[in-house]
């Protein structure tokens, strides 16, 4: 895989958790968080088996000076692909937000929600129709497969992220 290809890809990552992107001046992925909220580095590991991981340094940060929520508590991005399962579902916790972007029943403000699955969708089409041409799927490791994402959906609860026991 061309390095240039995964330079380019990180770099579409970094954008999308700006506090603005370009897809139409819609606020990144970090917006909702408190300015004390960083990102500091993008890993891209290639799913083709031979390349290794890159990391890049970027230096993002939240945009709202609000209370966090409680730092275990994240909204949940979930990726469909069309099939039924686990297998075929793929999540994403976005980092946490503030107080100011829910409403008082603890439920994600719809417009905050609206945009973010917005500027997902819209980043999916720009690296799916860039140079590059690079899919956002959902893989699984344990079946060696992977399926192409075909919506980004969320309840707009937040959910306490806890790791699977094995």
């Amino acid at each position: 895989m061309s390095q240039l290809k995964i330079d380019a890809i990180a770099a579409k990552f970094a954008a999308l958790y700006d506090k603005v992107v370009v897809y139409g001046g819609l606020q990144g992925l970090l917006y909702e968080t408190k300015t004390t909220c960083t990102m500091d580095s993008i890993k891209v590991l290639p799913l083709d088996g031979a390349s290794s991981s890159s990391v890049y340094t970027y230096s993002h940060s939240g945009a709202s000076t609000a209370d966090s929520l409680p730092a275990e508590t994240s909204l949940v991005i979930t990726l469909r692909t069309g099939l039924r399962g686990p297998r075929h579902r793929g999540r994403i916790y976005l980092p946490p937000w503030t107080e100011s972007s829910c409403n008082a029943d603890g439920t994600a403000n719809a417009a905050d929600l609206a945009n973010k699955l917005t500027v997902l969708g819209l980043f999916q089409t720009d690296i799916e129709t860039s140079p590059s041409t690079w899919e956002v799927v959902v893989a699984s490791y344990k079946y060696a497969d992977w399926n192409l994402v075909t919506q980004f959906t969320s309840n707009g609860d937040f959910d306490v992220q806890r790791r699977r026991k094995s």
